[in-house]
């Protein structure tokens, strides 16, 4: 459960674990935080696709604002396709608003201590009905937290 939502994931395909957009990924957000703390971590990928459809919005964090139970999460944008929304905002640890900001393109990338903050993503909704009736929110999120 999380937020009271279950959610399920099956594994990672082994096409996308030997990419080398996947591998740098990590290897950037494993040099990264490395740097802050220890060097030995637990860590896991999530692909999360979020579909906003002609009558329902599409939500990111269903949760609403939280946070992920880990030391750090890169959040990093695989695709998005014909949706509005879906800005990612950052709160502090009273939950007051502290910056928000929308990933847009192709890997843009977000990294956040789950120690100082809380985040959450607005929803999701089509864009554009002449494009068709569904609207999509790639991302790709990599937690890490010391073994």
């Amino acid at each position: 459960m999380n937020g009271g939502i279950a959610r399920y994931f099956s594994e990672i395909d082994k096409n996308t674990i030997e990419n080398p957009i996947f591998r740098n990924l990590l290897q950037f957000a494993y040099l990264t935080f490395s740097e802050i703390e220890t060097e030995n971590w637990f860590i896991e990928a999530h692909q999360f696709r979020i579909e906003a459809k002609f009558n329902d919005s599409g939500k990111p964090t269903p949760e609403g604002i939280h946070r992920d139970g880990v030391d750090f999460v890169l959040m990093a944008m695989i695709n998005r396709q014909n949706v509005q929304g879906g800005m990612t905002r950052i709160y502090d640890l009273n939950k007051n608003l502290k910056a928000e900001f929308m990933l847009e393109n192709f890997l843009d990338i977000a990294l956040v201590d789950d120690h100082q903050v809380y985040h959450s993503v607005t929803e999701i909704k089509v864009n554009d009905f002449t494009l068709g009736d569904i609207g999509l929110r790639d991302v790709l999120v990599i937690t890490f937290k010391k073994a």
